[in-house]
């Protein structure tokens, strides 16, 4: 999400470099308000309100989550590792937390070895987003009318 990459193109071809070099299985998550599962509503991959990123991120999780689950319920030989980049990197990053978090409580292990993330952010500076894409992807003014009809406060 969030990249303009409205199809999984890119991600397919590199899903399939890794399986023919290295016999890897890849899950490619389309997440919600993206691609096939994009509301009619919804301007290109430009979502209408902040609930929205806060939804689409949950179930990005949830389901990566519950897909690696699938998958390593399978074989006790398993591994799953998530990555992504930019959001994806932190939607992999999460994930994998959530998912290791479930595995631990379900088996009582203190972590397991079978789940690994690898994700890649970019920049070690949040400024990039601040200064770049959040600068002119995000209609502030009217975000802070709405704050502002809500009588709610934001220290900005």
């Amino acid at each position: 999400p969030a990249t303009g990459e409205m199809g999984s193109s890119t991600r397919m071809a590199m899903a399939k470099d890794l399986a023919l070099r290295h016999g890897w299985t890849s899950i490619i998550v389309t997440a919600p308000f993206y691609g096939v599962r994009k509301p009619k509503r919804q301007m290109l991959f430009f979502l209408n309100t902040v609930a929205d990123i806060l939804l689409q991120s949950q179930a990005v999780i949830e389901e990566s989550a519950a897909l690696a689950m699938y998958c390593l319920c399978k074989s006790e030989d398993t591994k799953v590792c998530f990555t992504g980049f930019s959001y994806g990197a932190a939607m992999s990053g999460c994930s994998a937390a959530f998912l290791q978090q479930q595995l631990v409580s379900e088996k009582k292990e203190s972590e397991s070895p079978r789940v690994a993330c690898a994700a890649y952010v970019g920049s070690a500076s949040p400024n990039v987003l601040a200064d770049g894409v959040l600068k002119s992807s995000v209609d502030w003014g009217a975000l802070m009318a709405d704050n502002k009809a809500n009588n709610k406060s934001l220290d900005l």
